[in-house]
């Protein structure tokens, strides 16, 4: 039997909160339940189906991808959208952050960069459920505000599908700075 998994980066505390909180302001003042359903993360490679087997080979290349990889630094840095239907925090260039993303894309055959499709690293705060006279007023309403923060990125996740959530399957952690 095949289950729904997605490799990310989850954020970490105390900051995770701060925009899951952001995401519960979305979801009471502009019905976006939708970006409730999974923790704040920079999605590496999007949601796809796989048996056991394969995912534990999956497993072990994340693992060693994660070995592999030092901790690097991500700033947010504002706000943006994708058309009407979706508004996430962007998340600055960081050859860190494109090197990761390279090596996931060489996991598996089917984790393809899709044609045309450049990697928009964002963290999601509203999508799907956004309908656009919502998005209109949620879009005048963040041009106001600022959002910055940054924090070290020490780790990988895969996360899998369960009961309608998306939950941390596995957390792989990179290596310690300046160890072989």
């Amino acid at each position: 039997m095949k289950a729904l998994f997605f490799i990310g980066l989850t954020v970490p505390e105390p900051l995770s909160s701060k925009i899951q909180d952001i995401k519960a302001e979305f979801a009471r003042e502009y019905h976006t339940r939708h970006g409730l359903l999974t923790i704040p993360h920079i999605t590496l490679e999007p949601p796809f189906s796989e048996t056991e087997t394969g995912i534990q080979q999956i497993r072990g290349r994340v693992a060693e991808i994660a070995r592999n990889t030092e901790p690097f630094e991500i700033t947010l840095d504002g706000y943006g959208c994708f058309g009407k239907h979706a508004i996430y925090l962007k998340v600055l260039p960081n050859s860190g952050l494109d090197s990761l993303f390279l090596k996931i894309k060489q996991i598996n055959p089917l984790f393809k960069q899709e044609e045309g499709h450049a990697f928009r690293p964002h963290i999601t705060l509203a999508h799907r459920d956004l309908k656009a006279v919502a998005f209109d007023m949620a879009w005048k309403e963040l041009n106001m505000r600022i959002f910055r923060e940054s924090y070290k990125n020490e780790s990988i996740s895969m996360l899998v599908h369960r009961n309608g959530l998306w939950e941390i399957d596995r957390t792989f952690f990179f290596k310690e700075p300046g160890k072989a």
